[in-house]
Formats: C-alpha cells, structure tokens, sequence
C-alpha cells in the first residue's frame, strides 16, 4: 500500500481518494457506479476501483477509504482513535469488525451509523491530536494509552508492542541502543497514564504497558507471547540473538535456563512463508532446508537442551491450548506469576491482520 514515513518512524498509509454525492451530485458518479469501477464505501461515498490486491491489502484500503468518507460528513470536534488511530499510525492490529472508532466531544444522538463506533468524551484538548495523511488522529501517545486502556488485553498488547516497535526504533541488531529507548519510550507512557488516575482499564493498560516489547516482530509473536503471560509463565525473551560461529539468528520467542543450561525456542509460522512464488517454485523447498539447517545449528550449538515449539495461526484460536503446550515443553521447573489484568475474555475471539 502506498505510504509515507512518519515521526515515529513507522510507515503510515495513505487512504485512496474518495468522491462523495455531496461534492459531485449522483448524476456525475452514476456512470461509474453503474460500470463497476466506483465502489460503495458508505451511503454516498465511493472509491476508484483498485486493482487486485492481497485480501488482507483490500480490507486495509476499505478502512481507510472509509475513514476519509466518514471525515467528509464530520462536522463535530473529533478525531480518529483506538484502533484506527493504530492503524493510521502504521501500526498492527488485530480488531474484531471494520467499524472505524471515532472519539468526539458532541452525542450525536440519532445520527449514529453501523459502521462508526464513536467514544464520546467531555474533552479532546489539541495535545492530544495530530494529523495524519490529511485525517485528524489521536497522537501516537495517546492512541497507546487508549488501546492498552480499552481494548482486551490480547488486541491492546498488539497493537502497543507495534507502537513501541515504531516510537522507540526497535532493532534487534541494535539490543542494547533499542532497550535504552524503549524504556525511556515506556516510561513516558506509564507517567502520563499515571495523571490519569484510578479510572477505567488503568490497571490493564499498566499491565499491558509492562510486558510490551517492540521486538516483537509480527502479532502472531505478540499473541503467542500474550497467551503465555495471561497463563502466568515467566516472561520470554522476543528476538532472542543466538550466535552460532559466524552466524547470528533470532529466536521469535525463546526462554533461557537460569544457568544457560537449557533453551526453549518458539516460532510462529505463517503459511505463507512456504508458498512457492510461481515464478521460481523452489523457493518453499529452498526456505524448509534453510528452517532445517537453522534448527539443526540451534540443537546442537546454542545449549547443552534445546527444544523447539512451533505454532501456526490456527493455533492462536485456542490460547489455552497455547499456554498449555509452553508450560509442558519448558525442559526446568517454572514458577507461575498470576497476571489477572491480562487473562483472556472468554467470549471473544479476534481476526488479525
């Protein structure tokens, strides 16, 4: 998707033009509109058709889009949040529907529609919004602070490992420098929730803010992280660096023994990392042997016990199941650590992308 660099050093998207009635009058667009190269967004909003596009990358543009139609009819103080901030932001997110989330100052009362879950909130004071790709969005801070308060703790953890991976400048090849920023990042956070108060998802939000890493590199490692934590197992390390003779890799997730006697390594893998390109179908065998050679190098190399977990995204669906399969293959005696801010909601269940 087409995107700009912005402050926090994330890569922020830039939503598609979108031709509204109001601007153009029905009779203009209906040609358009009735070829199939105007798509609906909402009631009198529309978008160029684009051209064909990685699923998750349509359902991405759709949003956005969305967002610009909604910012169009806007005539309220508001701003876009939670996790359309996030993703504005260029953050991951892992959301439930593609309801865009609106914060405003004014109850529209009659005028809400399905598709804008608005917050109403007494203030929204101009240090707390910023511009982005033309559309007005709750600052990077403040979006942090809203996801980690609001959000299940699973989506929130998400959503604040990508931010601190963006505001802090996260390199795994840069440990100690990355360290030194995200925590100065954290501590910012956690201060200016602290002027907050005791109010509502305080104590999540403290949680979460906690155990965040943005060596976390993708949410399927945050959710594998998150299911372990909310179970109570100690906290492992994101981006482990093992060095094994000239060679440097990076463990998705990995737990140390304490007297280095032993290591457990967890990798999320995504299918799609073993689909031959067509035009060069060797790469998925090419990509199992170099996996193999990895594993082997990290068996025999990196401690006197390795054992290796692997997940897959039909795994994430069952956190428990997750939890459990981590706490049998850690290979020494582990001490649970209750985390009740971050136990999982029964009920929901999350689409990632």
């Amino acid at each position: 998707m087409p995107g700009r660099r912005d402050h926090s050093g994330g890569v922020t998207p830039t939503p598609p033009p979108v031709l509204t009635t109001r601007e153009h009058g029905f009779a203009a667009l209906r040609p358009a509109i009735r070829s199939g190269e105007l798509t609906r967004l909402r009631r009198g909003a529309y978008v160029w058709r684009a051209a064909e596009r990685e699923p998750w990358q349509e359902r991405q543009d759709a949003i956005l889009a969305r967002c610009a139609a909604v910012a169009a009819r806007f005539t309220t103080r508001y701003a876009f949040s939670h996790e359309t901030a996030a993703l504005l932001h260029g953050w991951p997110v892992t959301t439930l529907d593609d309801r865009i989330r609106v914060t405003q100052t004014v109850n529209p009362g009659g005028s809400s529609t399905p598709d804008v879950l608005r917050h109403v909130r007494a203030d929204l004071p101009d240090g707390d919004l910023t511009t982005v790709a033309g559309l007005l969005v709750t600052t990077p801070d403040r979006t942090v602070l809203d996801c980690a308060r609001y959000l299940p703790p699973d989506r929130g953890l998400v959503v604040v490992d990508g931010a601190l991976r963006s505001l802090a400048r996260m390199s795994p090849h840069r440990r100690a420098e990355s360290e030194a920023r995200q925590e100065a990042t954290r501590s910012r956070l956690l201060g200016q929730l602290a002027t907050i108060g005791p109010a509502r998802g305080t104590a999540r939000a403290r949680a979460v803010l906690a155990v965040a890493t943005g060596f976390a590199a993708t949410p399927p490692e945050s959710r594998l992280r998150w299911a372990a934590l909310a179970a109570g197992l100690p906290e492992p390390v994101a981006q482990l660096p093992i060095e094994i003779g000239s060679r440097l890799f990076f463990a998705d997730l990995a737990w140390v023994g304490d007297d280095g006697g032993w290591l457990l390594v967890v990798e999320f893998d995504g299918a799609v990392k073993y689909i031959g390109d067509e035009t060069d179908p060797a790469q998925a065998a090419r990509v199992v042997a170099a996996e193999k050679e990895r594993e082997d190098l990290i068996r025999r190399h990196a401690a006197p016990l390795v054992r290796f977990e692997r997940f897959t995204t039909a795994d994430l669906s069952d956190p428990t199941a997750v939890a459990r399969r981590l706490r049998a293959a850690l290979p020494g005696p582990v001490r649970l650590s209750p985390r009740p801010a971050l136990r999982p909601s029964p009920t929901r269940r999350a689409r990632s992308w």
